[in-house]
């Protein structure tokens, strides 16, 4: 008998899912490390798992007619932001979870991480830019709050200047998730953990890239949450740090640059203006220390401030958000 890879007991689509999923993660990391051994090692075994399962090879043009206007994919892309893309991968996320993602007012976003700047240049896509060159919204109004005044107040921030989209499809609610208004932040990654494991992955197994990331939050949350709810400066500057530092918090919250990325798009596209009232609290920190939120996409502009983690409000909640 021939030497090859060792064969595995079948497994169901839903596990198969769950797997490609956690070995695109860890190929990711492979790839940006440049470890080929542990690259060739995760393919070693995975091999009937890559190689063996039927997928869904839905085609742009049928995701689009399963999504409708939900759905920004790299034409859209190029049509608001004015560069197209140079690669685009395929979709990650089975048919199974696009009806579900239709089912809870998600969409479907292709990022990118360059745009089209003034006199046919290219530059990254950065809240910066997005505020130079995105000055009147569908109707007229301004995009961004700031517009008309040179000093506003995170004119210097990182995220403003240099923070860019984490490029590939996202799945991304267009609201803020039910119950996530009038809590501090670790309450709404509370409510964030809940809506992975009781909505997003209902009867399912959860990936193993969530999974870790909520036994971390849960390690860590006795200790995060005297200190998030200080009103010591030292203290809940400490904790809103620790918090976004938390796996979780990157994996299902939206970059500021992210936010503004899709209001833009939904816009500029589907003349539809999101958050018209409210603001999702983001994975972005400031440089002081309070975490960035971003919303209130009204007649006067989208408002981009901060707030202390131990602070909450009734139009404050938070958006879901997934690659």
């Amino acid at each position: 008998m021939s030497e090859g890879f060792p064969k595995t007991a079948t497994k169901t689509p839903e596990q198969q899912l769950i797997q490609l999923r956690e070995l695109q993660h860890s190929l990711a990391e492979a790839r940006e490390t440049q470890d080929a051994p542990a690259a060739e090692a995760l393919m070693k075994d995975n091999w009937d798992l890559v190689f063996s399962r039927e997928t869904e090879g839905l085609s742009f043009e049928e995701v689009e007619h399963l999504l409708g206007k939900d759905f920004f994919g790299p034409k859209a892309v190029e049509k608001i932001f004015g560069v197209k893309p140079e690669t685009v991968p395929d979709i990650p996320f089975s048919k199974e979870e696009l009806e579900r993602a239709k089912e809870l007012g998600q969409q479907l976003i292709f990022y990118t991480d360059f745009m089209a700047g003034k006199a046919g240049s290219i530059g990254p896509v950065t809240l910066e830019n997005m505020r130079t060159i995105f000055t009147k919204s569908h109707d007229g109004e301004k995009v961004f709050a700031s517009h008309g005044s040179d000093d506003f107040w995170y004119k210097n921030e990182d995220f403003f200047k240099k923070e860019k989209p984490r490029t590939g499809w996202r799945l991304t609610s267009k609201d803020l998730i039910p119950d996530s208004t009038s809590k501090n932040y670790i309450e709404q990654t509370d409510v964030l953990v809940g809506h992975l494991q009781n909505t997003v992955f209902k009867g399912m197994e959860l990936p193993r890239q969530y999974a870790d990331a909520i036994a971390e939050f849960n390690r860590k949350r006795a200790e995060i949450k005297p200190l998030a709810e200080s009103s010591t400066d030292a203290e809940w500057k400490k904790g809103s740090q620790m918090l976004a530092g938390l796996a979780i918090t990157r994996l299902v919250r939206e970059l500021p640059v992210e936010v503004m990325y899709r209001l833009v798009l939904n816009d500029q596209q589907n003349k539809d203006k999101q958050l018209p009232s409210t603001y999702t609290w983001t994975a972005g920190r400031t440089s002081g220390g309070p975490l960035v939120r971003v919303g209130d996409f009204a007649a006067k502009g989208t408002d981009v401030y901060r707030a202390g983690p131990g602070d909450s409000g009734g139009r404050l909640g938070v958006s879901f958000s997934r690659s």
